[in-house]
This record gives C-alpha cells, sequence and structure tokens, in this order.
C-alpha cells in the first residue's frame, strides 16, 4: 500500500512539474517570441532544475510542440466538434461550417498566443512548425472530406474556405497587433467584429 502511495506521489509530481514547465513556456513566449524559448529561459521561469526539460519532455522540441498544440484551434476542435460532426454519418451543414468558423475567429481574435504562434508559423523555418501545419491539414482533412460528399456543392468549397480561414487570420492579428481600421472596419469593436461574422456566413450561405 505504501508504495503504491509512493508511486501515485511520484507520477502526480511529475505531472504537475510537466504542467507547470509548460506554464512556463507560455510566459516566456508571451513576453520574450518565440527566439525566447530556450531551455534556460523556460526552466528559469519554471524554477526547476535545468534538466526536467529532456528528462519529461525528451527533448525542447517535443515540449514547444506540446506547448503548440495545446494553442492550436484545430487541435481543440479534433477533440471536439470536429469528431460530432464528422461521426454523425450525415453531410455537413451551413450551420455546422458557420459554427466552426465562428469558432476560430474568437479563439484567435482573443488569443494573444495563438496569434503569436500564427506569426511564428509564417517567419520561422523551424522544423516543429512545419510538423504542427501538416497535422492541421490532416484534421482539417476529414472535415474537408465531409463536404466533398455533398453532392449539391457544385462550389469549390475549399478554395472558399481557404480564403475565409486565412482571412480571418490576417484580421484578427492585424485588429490587435496594428489597431487601425481595416476597409473602415473597427475590428475591435463588437460591432465591427459582427460585420465580419455577418458577411462570413453570407458567403458560406450562398456557397452551399
Amino acid at each position: 500500500m505504501n508504495t503504491r502511495k509512493t508511486t501515485d506521489g511520484l507520477i502526480r509530481n511529475k505531472e504537475r512539474t510537466k504542467e507547470k514547465i509548460i506554464a512556463a513556456t507560455e510566459v516566456v513566449f508571451r513576453e520574450k517570441g518565440y527566439t525566447g524559448l530556450t531551455n534556460a529561459n523556460i526552466t528559469k521561469e519554471a524554477g526547476v532544475n535545468h534538466t526536467l526539460i529532456k528528462k519529461y519532455f525528451g527533448s525542447l522540441e517535443n515540449l514547444l510542440e506540446e506547448y503548440v498544440k495545446r494553442k492550436d484551434f484545430w487541435q481543440l476542435l479534433n477533440n471536439e466538434r470536429l469528431n460530432e460532426l464528422v461521426n454523425q454519418q450525415r453531410e455537413v451543414t451551413k450551420f455546422d461550417i458557420v459554427l466552426v468558423l465562428n469558432a476560430l475567429f474568437d479563439k484567435v481574435f482573443h488569443s494573444e498566443e495563438l496569434q503569436k504562434i500564427l506569426l511564428w508559423e509564417l517567419s520561422d523555418d523551424a522544423e516543429i512548425m512545419k510538423k504542427v501545419a501538416r497535422e492541421r491539414e490532416v484534421l482539417g482533412e476529414r472535415l474537408f472530406l465531409s463536404l466533398d460528399n455533398n453532392k449539391g456543392n457544385k462550389l469549390d468549397l475549399r478554395a472558399i474556405l481557404a480564403v475565409q480561414i486565412a482571412g480571418l487570420y490576417y484580421l484578427s492579428i492585424h485588429a490587435k497587433s496594428n489597431g487601425s481600421l481595416f476597409c473602415g472596419i473597427d475590428l475591435n469593436t463588437p460591432e465591427g467584429r459582427q460585420r465580419i461574422i455577418n458577411a462570413m456566413e453570407s458567403i458560406i450561405d450562398l456557397s452551399m
């Protein structure tokens, strides 16, 4: 019994330490950007020994990958809405797509970390970001295959969604980093964001 309690305690301590390191990774990323994500900076912020990243995650790259995946919208969607959509054995509807796009817009707009991750993906040739992008495509493909099965669609929905998703990424980052109007619309106001949502819904309505 005592051995089991000791083992359980060690496991809990390990998980707490891992979460502490991941939380420290977020702080360093927010304050120093992706160039500051070093073993020394992260373990200093976490207040742990510098050997623990390798011990608990295998490598710094594995730690960063786990952190990025926890922030990535499509990884989170894979565990929630995407599984529900794909496994319902029915055609994906306009309502389904609008829900996903609205959730994406809300997530990216309100998450400074996710915005920085998207910029990191664009500005650095890191293999970790390429891997995350590839996995994101695999997750998205599940949704696209469901759309392809909708025989009533005559337009190229993949291309339409690509333009919309890229637009939502850019508009969110522009609004938060620049703060200026875009086509005369202030996305930093609820009214401005609602105009984008309304336009997005209109495009989906015309496309499906």
